[in-house]
């Protein structure tokens, strides 16, 4: 029968053995636990085998590591063309290429893109798991004159966008000053619809 090893002290991976937790008759063996302090902070109970095989190396917070780099850096190919891919590529044409029909409206009026995005399509996809990043969403400055970074930007939805855009038409509705968008809802009519009596009737028309 093999001799009984103390791990206590020792270090395995991102853990560290506190003290024996309990430990479990298996037929004619004793199967020992380890109540473990990973660099994290957490604490994890592991069985001596698990431990000294390098089974498990942390609290489980490595693989939570492990796997939102798999997300962007070693699975950028699986990203191509998708939505996030896309949003990214669609970003830096309308802040620096000066033939996209946006430009104007972006670059041309000094919207720029953060270095740390410009640079990296992993910085930013990184970013966009983190913050909430769906299909069905899209890229959105809070601050319509400042820059796409990271404490300027979110993902809402594109009715959300569309009521941020700085070339929004304000009308006037009761007294308040509203977006076409706004009222096109309350009214409960097509925007379209809406857009072509505003043009008809100027801002001030309230009952469009």
């Amino acid at each position: 029968m093999p001799c009984f090893r103390d791990l206590t002290g020792e270090r395995f991976g991102k853990l560290t053995v506190i003290c024996v937790s309990r430990k479990v008759k298996s037929g004619k063996r004793e199967r020992y636990y380890w109540q473990c302090k990973c660099d994290c902070g957490r604490e994890k109970e592991v069985r001596t085998d698990c431990l000294t095989s390098g089974l498990v190396r942390s609290c489980g917070c490595m693989k939570k590591e492990q796997d939102r780099i798999n997300l962007t850096k070693f699975h950028r190919h699986k990203l191509s063309h998708t939505k996030l891919w896309d949003a990214y590529y669609d970003m830096k044409s309308r802040c620096y290429n000066e033939n996209d029909h946006r430009y104007n409206d972006y670059g041309g009026r000094g919207i720029t893109i953060c270095k740390e995005w410009l640079d990296s399509f992993d910085s930013f996809a990184e970013w966009s798991f983190s913050h909430g990043f769906k299909k069905d969403l899209q890229i959105d400055r809070i601050d319509n004159n400042s820059g796409y970074s990271p404490e300027n930007c979110r993902w809402i939805t594109q009715k959300e966008n569309c009521r941020n855009r700085r070339s929004n038409v304000m009308v006037e509705y009761n007294g308040k000053m509203i977006t076409l968008v706004e009222l096109s809802e309350i009214l409960n009519i097509p925007y379209k619809t809406a857009y072509s009596k505003y043009r008809k009737y100027g801002i001030k028309r309230s009952d469009l």
